[in-house]
């Protein structure tokens, strides 16, 4: 039997134009766009530019995600050798420590206006300022974002958990009802 979904039969009497099509020449302008916005990498001693750049791909990929798990061995060997982070004897324990909540933490190790934020010396390493400035520009462009779901996303737990602990006591929590003046 066939399963019927909510948009069966709505669309069959719709004239839509045709998908454009892909052509090569489109699709490799697009490839050498997106390779434009990335920063000019050299070769360092223990890190190539080809290895740097696919570093700051997956870099933008976590930032972009909010999700440390999205980290490679690559990445997690940068940070820990060139970015000044501890190692948390793996990449497993590092993933641990900023995940969720501790991403904050990971945040504000890149974002430049934090109080305290001293950060020039791994930064500007000679090999390697190359990338680390460009992550710690990414990083402090998007914090105040990265910061603002953070702390929505901890106040919706802590209210599920208040209704929650409420339940279990037999108590019914309201929301205040405040007056527009």
């Amino acid at each position: 039997m066939r399963e019927l979904t909510l948009f069966d039969g709505l669309l069959d009497n719709i004239d839509m134009p045709p998908a454009p099509k892909k052509t090569k020449k489109k699709a490799k302008t697009q490839k050498k766009q997106k390779t434009a916005d990335l920063p000019v990498f050299k070769d360092a001693e223990f890190m190539s530019a080809k290895e740097k750049e696919k570093v700051f791909k997956v870099f933008q990929r976590v930032i972009k995600a909010r999700d440390i798990n999205k980290m490679t061995k690559a990445l997690y060997t940068h940070l820990h050798v060139h970015c000044d982070f501890i190692a948390h004897y793996n990449i497993k324990g590092f993933k641990d420590v900023y995940s969720e909540q501790g991403f904050r933490e990971f945040i504000q190790h890149f974002d430049r206006n934090q109080p305290n934020w001293m950060r020039e010396i791994w930064v500007n390493q000679e090999d390697y300022k190359d990338i680390n400035i460009p992550m710690v520009n990414l990083v402090t462009k998007e914090a105040p974002k990265i910061y603002a779901e953070l702390d929505a996303k901890k106040q919706q737990a802590e209210v599920a958990l208040a209704y929650t602990l409420a339940k279990k006591h037999g108590l019914e929590l309201t929301v205040p009802v405040q007056e527009v003046s």
